[in-house]
């Protein structure tokens, strides 16, 4: 029986024809396969594709969509943008979109680890929440709501800044426009709104669930849009920047992203991917550089949500005119001083004329013997572990005592403990005036 040998670089499937009589270069029938186009010799081959796997259980619905996706492949890992993810359990038509009932929908941004199979949330944008009423305080702006989604405290779907919209059962809308979310209580599920109710609500029909609530935030820091792809994305130096030709090109750093999941007091393991996400800066009053730490804002003190001006790559200018402020020290306060010791003995020598390991100065206050002045009186402040520099007036050249804080200031005699780390061999106990300037 004769051998049949095809290549396939026409790439063509052709099943009009029988098997025995298909021209060179198209084939019959083939599944999951591509064909080669090296310059090897095994141009025109057929090989076999990769099949899907499921990598991940995301929330989504009908409407949620893939809008971008970029492989790190020096990191082995994929980022995937998806817009409208849902706890939503119903199918709609393409353009349709839910209005109420008890669900949230919010863009994500996702990392696929190759190496450990871990999908990690990198930013959540939530944008929209739906639940039920189950009270009303017009006295103090303040309703209460429920969610059968709820365990423990109330999710962080609801967050300051989100619009309010509460209508009856015949759309009558029983807040004015323009309301907004100012404080959220967690633990009771309670939510204070900028306006009190424009209508009467009625008790037995909040009971009956005749009201329909929902929040919307029109800030949002993804802004992703079903109809609108990415048609552009790159990741540079840990930032992934990406712009969809609809909104402000946009920009976030992974890293810090994913750490904010970790320090968000509101995520926990059931919310991890529909809790919003929080601005987050570097705590500079921390002794490890990278370590980070949420915000407050507003006049109630919240804790900030992340917001569309915190993404966009292009920043707006400021609003007033900059000044200029120039000092020639890090602290806002006094950071030296002066210690007269005049009709007393030296506070860094000991009886026998030796250097002491640790002593206080005193300043002065009002229950110092030394200088004794009203207590408020402008005094150096030295923080525990400052490193200080003492210097004799009357010493050619300067003997000088170096030495660290190691106790907070006592107001009442003006004083600090130090430790004394170095000290000039030649200075002598009799040297009773000095300079201490914080050593910077």
């Amino acid at each position: 029986m004769p051998e049949l040998k095809h290549n396939f670089l026409k790439g063509r499937m052709n099943k009009d024809l029988d098997e025995r009589l298909v021209p060179d270069g198209e084939y019959r029938d083939a599944l999951n396969v591509e064909v080669n186009t090296s310059e090897g010799s095994n141009v025109g081959t057929v090989q076999t594709t990769m099949g899907n796997i499921n990598l991940s259980t995301l929330p989504t619905y009908s409407r949620t969509k893939c809008v971008g996706a970029f492989a790190d492949e020096k990191n082995d890992k994929v980022y995937w943008l998806v817009s409208e993810s849902s706890n939503l359990n119903i199918s709609l038509r393409k353009n349709a979109q839910p209005e109420y009932g008890d669900f949230y929908l919010a863009d994500l941004i996702v990392e696929y680890d190759y190496n450990t199979g871990d999908v990690t949330p990198v930013v959540v944008d939530t944008f929209y929440t739906t639940c039920n009423l189950d009270a009303v305080d017009s006295k103090s702006n303040w309703i209460s709501v429920k969610s059968d989604l709820w365990e423990g405290d109330m999710d962080y779907v609801i967050y300051p800044g989100m619009e309010m919209e509460i209508y009856d059962a015949l759309g009558n809308s029983m807040y004015p426009p323009n309301t907004v979310v100012e404080q959220i209580d967690t633990t009771q599920w309670r939510i204070k709104v900028s306006n009190p109710p424009s209508s009467v609500f009625i008790t037995s029909q909040i009971a009956a669930g005749s009201y329909f609530v929902k929040f919307k935030s029109y800030d949002r820091p993804l802004n992703f849009n079903n109809e609108s792809f990415i048609t552009g994305i790159n990741i540079i130096d840990d930032m992934l920047f990406w712009t969809d030709n609809n909104s402000e090109p946009k920009k976030i750093n992974i890293d810090r992203s994913k750490r904010e999941r970790d320090i968000n007091p509101y995520v926990d393991a059931n919310n991890l991917f529909f809790s919003h996400s929080m601005l987050v800066i570097t705590d500079t009053t921390s002794l490890s550089p990278d370590t980070l730490k949420t915000t407050q804002s507003g006049i109630f003190g919240q804790l900030t949500p992340l917001k569309e001006e915190h993404t966009t790559v292009i920043k707006r200018s400021p609003l007033l005119p900059l000044n200029l402020e120039m000092k020639n020290n890090t602290r806002a306060a006094r950071i030296s001083g002066e210690l007269n010791y005049s009709n007393f003995d030296s506070p860094f020598f000991n009886s026998q004329g030796e250097m002491k390991d640790t002593t206080w100065i005193e300043f002065g206050g009002p229950s110092s013997t030394i200088n004794t002045v009203p207590i408020g009186t402008p005094a150096p402040i030295f923080k525990v572990g400052d490193i200080v520099i003492i210097t004799a007036q009357n010493t050619n050249p300067p003997e000088i005592i170096r030495a660290r804080v190691i106790h907070d200031f006592d107001p009442y005699y003006g004083s600090y403990e130090l430790d004394i780390l170095s000290f000039s061999e030649s200075l002598s106990s009799d040297e009773l005036l000095f300079e201490v300037e914080l050593e910077q």
